[in-house]
């Protein structure tokens, strides 16, 4: 458990105390041992300098009225930032200090004399390590006091006393810089200490802008042969401007004609360097004096650079994501009125520079607006739109963009429905053919995989009498459409793991994708998981052909091209995480027809007496995860329903019971919730004398209609029997409030497994429900007395393997045929002694079989380790490991 305090003060000190508060009142406090010492940040007030016109009209005295406090931290230095403006400028246009732009003096004069067409600047006159009582600016001089003329304001601007030039008034403000604290941030770790040192930046507080100075009239005079000549001029540049306007209109509507016959302006708008300007607000110039300490990561360090980061709460990796650029380039589109019901979300708006522009509809200057982006992949090899996921509103404008773009690949990276909040609206038809607008969609085949799903579409568009044949765009021919939906991005902020996402990443890179047709991804907003998935497919193509990865260069030039693209730290995190694995990894997929030379050449042997396999099989060990939490199964009250200390439930997928009046550990059981192929798995140990109760609890909760027990009878004990054996009338109650009966309806034997059919009743629910219990009793010789040795090491006894594998298919098969034949079917439940060993090979076959059977392929090392993250002690083994090869090595050759 950890908890986050926001609003800290700077340079202070803070100690944590919990306390347990319920009905009956609080615990004593426990008291955490350690300090937080927080850094320095600015000071809490700057005084506002005062500012003097001086009898020469030509400088300005600033006085300091007191030294800020350092409360907070000692002060490094002092910058004095001023703001030339005309004579009628408006000063409560004035952004606030923080959000003022910076250049160097000549430049920053220039630029406010064209206040119209740009936004205004402030140059750095003066820097002090220690505030004088005055200074005076526009002398030319920098030494009063203690100054260093060294000293550079974000390290590019340096101090300039420039002349002050008369007709122009003047304002400024005073600005702190406070460094780190070297004593927070002095770590053990010799290279975090480097790293670190790199990538902490000085914080800066700003006063107020003190009160305007304007200094006397223009020493131009404007005479009546310089007013001829002026007017003059003006009458030139305005012919000028004339011609250079029609110029650009004709420019305009070129670049819209190839933007739409051949699909080049929308390459030209997302080069990669066009999109930032030299000048920017101070809070950008911050991130880009930034910019340089975080280098791209040679492939071979990304696992230990992921963990460097990862620590202490991902505080490096918070860092690095605080310092992307958050771009504030026109929206103007988007701002309009009218189109505000065409975004999803008020705050996620489409960057005018390199918006996706429809063709308008019945010259209506509003209907060329869609939120969506042109966003470039690694090195522009690939273009895609990000967009925001279609409403009811834009749906038919959404299917306009995918006809006029010559779209032919979506990428859909959100479910419909997450949290009970509509995500993203159903914009495709399931059956038959639907019309959005005037584009006709007609479907044709989907396909359901594990984490995602592929749909094929056609779609034509629908001509009136009135268009034109000759208009291409509208042509009606039809176009083939795929969808690839990822569907197992159930949490709002990343995936849980990398492993569905990457293998729904390698079914996408098979596309032969171009600059010419465009990739359509979309979420809910079109920034966050649509950032991820484009920041994920170009850094891989990165690591393939230059052997190393630049994440944060990458995601700041995507945040140029579209708004808040990576939205959190979590997605920026999983980046990471995911690019770490695929390199630590490998691709371990593995085709049907290329199993058996796959499995050939892993069993091998290496040049250390070990096999590929076994190889294969220690990697399962290395692991980027944090380490899962147990906490709630291993509280003092919950202990006696262990059956073993060291197998038990994680505890973010442990089956949670609903709570009982009176009973504290009404709520555990020691069960894990498990993801399948197409249904979940609950894998349990056998029921202990007093958790029969709560397993039937189980049953009924979940609607759990089949149980496969890897347990011989025999090696229950008597009070642990959750059956009757008798037949029709015996039965046996279980618990009260609610009390829960079974009885025995029937009882089949089969050559490798006992199948009994129950009725369950329970004073909660009136309703019977029936459940069928799958005894599996074909295991080699030796493992099948597992049961007697207790809480053990894996080398104290023979592995747990079954006879044959065709027995296993066998009990495999007839579990998932009465599932499929089942409505709503709840989860499978499969227990053995530690609900672990044996448990996780039935559930690895079981998966490996589903998937070889639905997409003829398998990945025996991805599905083992997927299991091993949801319970612990999942084949605890190599001999088990190669047996799930060895199943899928039969099950091929029974169809040859």
């Amino acid at each position: 458990m950890q908890c986050e305090f926001e609003g800290l003060l700077p340079n202070h000190n803070y100690s944590a105390r919990v306390v347990a508060v319920n009905a009956l009142g609080e615990s004593p406090p426990s008291m955490v041992n350690s300090k937080c010492l927080t850094s320095y940040g600015p000071p809490p007030h700057i005084e506002t300098p005062i500012a003097e016109k001086r009898f020469d009209d030509k400088t300005i005295r600033i006085l300091f009225s007191s030294i800020p406090d350092d409360i907070y931290g000692p002060i490094t230095c002092y910058f004095l930032a001023i703001v030339p403006c005309t004579r009628n400028y408006n000063m409560s246009q004035l952004p606030h200090p923080v959000y003022m732009n910076f250049d160097v003096y000549e430049r920053a004069m220039q630029s406010n004399l064209h206040i119209m067409f740009q936004p205004i600047f402030a140059y750095i006159s003066e820097a002090f390590y220690s505030l004088p009582r005055e200074t005076i600016i526009g002398d030319g001089r920098q030494t009063v006091g203690d100054v260093s003329s060294t000293l550079d304001f974000l390290g590019r601007f340096p101090a300039q006393d420039g002349e002050l030039q008369r007709g122009y008034k003047y304002t400024g403000f005073l600005i702190v810089r406070v460094d780190p604290d070297n004593v927070v941030y002095n770590l053990t770790s010799n290279g975090k200490r480097e790293l670190l040192q790199n990538w902490l930046q000085p914080t800066y507080g700003f006063s107020n802008y003190f009160k305007p100075v304007f200094l006397g009239e223009s020493d131009v005079l404007i005479t009546e042969d310089h007013s001829r000549g002026y007017q003059e001029t003006i009458y030139l540049l305005a012919v000028g401007f004339s011609v250079v306007s029609v110029l650009v209109v004709f420019g305009t509507v070129l670049c819209f004609y190839y933007s739409h016959i051949r699909g080049w302006l929308k390459t030209l708008l997302c080069v990669e360097t066009n999109f930032v300007p030299d000048r920017n607000s101070f809070a950008d110039l911050q991130r880009v004096a930034k910019r340089r300490d975080f280098q791209p990561t040679a492939v071979e360090d990304l696992p230990n650079e992921y963990l460097l980061r990862h620590r202490d709460s991902n505080f490096l990796f918070t860092v690095e994501f605080e310092s992307l650029p958050n771009y504030n380039f026109d929206t103007t589109a988007s701002d309009k009125l009218e189109n505000a019901p065409k975004n999803r979300y008020n705050d996620i708006k489409a960057f005018d520079i390199t918006r996706v522009k429809l063709e308008r509809v019945d010259d209506d200057s509003t209907s060329d607006y869609i939120n969506a982006n042109y966003v470039q992949g690694y090195k522009g090899r690939k273009l895609f739109i990000a967009a925001q996921g279609p409403t009811l509103d834009t749906v038919n404008d959404f299917w306009r963009l995918v006809w006029e773009q010559n779209v032919n690949v979506i990428v859909m990276v959100t479910n419909l429905q997450e949290r009970y909040r509509t995500m993203c609206i159903k914009y495709w038809p399931e059956h038959s053919p639907s019309v959005y607008g005037r584009i006709e969609v007609k479907p044709l085949d989907c396909t359901f995989y594990a984490d995602y799903v592929i749909r094929n579409f056609t779609i034509r568009y629908c001509r009136t009498a009135d268009e034109s044949e000759s208009n291409t765009l509208l042509n009606s021919d039809c176009r083939s459409i795929v969808q690839y939906h990822f569907t197992g991005w159930q949490d709002y902020r990343a995936p849980e793991g990398s492993y569905g996402f990457l293998r729904f990443m390698k079914q996408f890179k098979r596309i032969d994708c171009t600059s010419e047709c465009p990739v359509l991804v979309h979420c809910s907003a079109g920034v966050g998981r649509t950032g991820t998935f484009v920041a994920v497919d170009s850094m891989m193509d990165q690591m393939v052909e230059e052997g190393r990865v630049d994440v944060f260069g990458f995601v700041s030039n995507l945040r140029r091209q579209r708004n808040f693209m990576v939205q959190s730290l979590d997605q920026y995190v999983f980046i990471y995480k995911a690019l770490a694995e695929w390199y630590m990894f490998g691709d371990t997929d593995v085709d049907a027809e290329r199993v058996e030379e796959y499995v050939i050449e892993l069993r091998q042997t290496l040049n250390n007496d070990s096999t590929g396999l076994e190889k294969q099989y220690n990697l399962l060990f290395r692991s980027l995860e944090d380490t899962l939490t147990c906490n709630y199964a291993k509280k003092s009250f919950n202990e006696q329903k262990n059956r073993f200390k060291t197998v038990v439930a994680y505890d973010r997928n442990r089956v949670i019971l609903a709570p009982l009046l009176g009973h504290e550990d009404a709520t555990y059981i020691n069960a894990s919730l498990v993801r399948g192929y197409f249904y979940s798995y609950i894998l349990t140990q056998d029921p202990l004398s007093n958790t029969r109760w709560d397993f039937w609890r189980m049953i009924l909760e979940h609607g759990v209609a089949s149980i496969v027990m890897l347990t011989g009878e025999e090696f229950l004990d008597q009070d642990e029997m959750y059956w009757p054996s008798e037949l029709n009338g015996g039965s046996i109650c279980f618990g009260d409030k609610p009390a829960i009966t079974v009885q025995l309806l029937c009882e089949e034997e089969s050559a490798h497994y006992s199948q009994r059919k129950f009725k369950i009743t329970s004073t909660k629910e009136k309703e019977l429900h029936e459940v069928v219990q799958f005894c599996f009793h074909d295991w080699a010789n030796g493992s099948s007395r597992i049961g007697q040795f207790g809480e053990r090491k894996s080398y104290m006894h023979p592995p747990s393997i079954p006879a044959s594998t065709a027995s296993l298919f066998d009990l495999v098969g007839k579990v998932s045929q009465r599932q499929n034949l089942l409505q709503d079917a709840g989860p499978i439940v499969v227990h053995c002694r530690d609900g672990a060993e044996r448990s996780g090979l039935y559930c690895a076959v079981s998966l490996l079989l589903e998937r070889l059977r639905g997409e003829g392929k398998v990945d025996v090392f991805q599905t083992v380790k997927s299991l091993q993250a949801q319970r612990a002690h999942i084949i605890p083994n190599v001999a088990q490991y190669e047996f799930c090869y060895q199943c899928v090595l039969d099950y091929l050759r029974s169809f040859s």
